[in-house]
C-alpha cells in the first residue's frame, strides 16, 4: 500500500503562509533573491518549496489570503470554522459543568443550532481534528471505611453470648447462616469527549441512590432449602413482569424462616 505524501509546508499554519508571503515581497523589493528567502526560512524552521510560495504571493497580489479558507474542489464541508469553534466552545462547557459528552451529543448539538446532521464518522474527525479525545471522567465523591477487625470481634462476642444462653441447642434443621453481600454501581465509570492533553474531566453525576443485596442462607444440616437470591432495583416489579424462574415455594420458605 502506498503511503500518502505529507510536505513540510503543510506543518505551516494558513496565517501563516499568508505572513511569509508578505514578508517575501517586501525582502524581495529590497534585493532579496527567491532561493536565498525560502533558505533562510527553511532555517527559521519553516519549510516550503519556490513553487509554493510562489503560489501563496500570486494570492496575495490578487488581493486574497495565501490560503483560502473555502473548499475548492471535493464535497461541500458539514460545518464551517466558526461553526466547530462554537461547538468546540459548547463541549468544554459541558466539562466544566462536569456533563458527559459522546459523539451523539456534539451531532444533536449541531443539530439544533445548525440544522446540521453529523455522522458518527464526521463527529470522530472533527473532534480529533479539533484537539478532543474520548477520556474517563473522574468523580469527586465522599466514600466511607468498614472496620474488619471490629466487626469480626462483634460477631464472635454475639456467638459467644448466644451459646451461654444455649440459644444454638436447637434442631440443626432450624439453624442457618444469613450472610448478605451488597454491591453497589461505585465502579462505573463515565467517559466523555475532553481537551486532548489537559487535565481530566470531572463528572457531576451523583452516585447511585441504591445498591443490589445478595442473600445467601447455609443450613447446619447441610440441606439446600434456600438457594441465594439477589434483590435488586425494582426487584419486585421484574420478579412478576417477566416470571423470574424461582421456585416460590424455596422464596416463601425463606421468608417465613428469617
Amino acid at each position: 500500500m502506498n503511503q500518502k505524501r505529507v510536505y513540510a509546508a503543510a506543518n505551516i499554519s494558513d496565517d501563516a503562509k499568508t505572513m511569509i508571503a508578505r514578508l517575501y515581497q517586501v525582502q524581495h523589493a529590497q534585493g532579496k533573491l527567491r532561493r536565498e528567502f525560502v533558505a533562510d526560512m527553511g532555517q527559521a524552521g519553516y519549510s516550503f518549496s519556490e513553487s509554493q510560495l510562489d503560489r501563496w504571493v500570486a494570492r496575495i497580489n490578487a488581493g486574497e489570503a495565501a490560503v483560502s479558507a473555502t473548499k475548492k474542489t471535493g464535497a461541500l464541508a458539514h460545518l464551517t470554522r466558526e461553526q466547530r469553534d462554537i461547538a468546540a466552545g459548547w463541549l468544554l462547557s459541558q466539562n466544566l459543568c462536569g456533563v458527559s459528552v459522546h459523539r451523539s451529543d456534539y451531532s444533536i448539538f449541531c443539530n439544533e443550532q445548525f440544522r446540521q446532521p453529523l455522522s458518527k464518522p464526521t463527529v470522530s474527525r472533527y473532534l480529533e481534528e479539533d484537539g478532543f479525545s474520548y477520556r474517563t471522567m473522574q468523580s469527586k465523591a465522599k466514600g466511607f471505611t468498614v472496620d474488619v477487625e471490629s466487626l469480626r470481634r462483634q460477631l464472635w462476642d454475639w456467638v459467644q453470648a448466644q451459646r451461654k444462653e444455649e440459644l444454638f441447642d436447637i434442631p440443626r434443621c432450624l439453624l442457618a447462616s444469613v450472610d448478605f453481600t451488597f454491591t453497589g454501581h461505585r465502579t462505573e465509570r463515565i467517559s466523555s469527549f475532553a481537551s486532548l492533553g489537559g487535565s481530566q474531566p470531572m463528572s457531576s453525576a451523583s452516585i447511585s441512590a441504591y445498591t443490589n443485596c445478595i442473600i445467601t442462607v447455609v443450613w447446619a444440616d447441610g440441606i439446600n432449602r434456600t438457594p441465594p437470591i439477589a434483590v435488586y432495583h425494582k426487584f419486585c416489579t421484574q420478579f412478576w413482569q417477566y416470571k423470574i424462574r424461582i421456585n416460590y415455594l424455596q422464596l416463601t420458605h425463606f421468608c417465613v424462616i428469617s
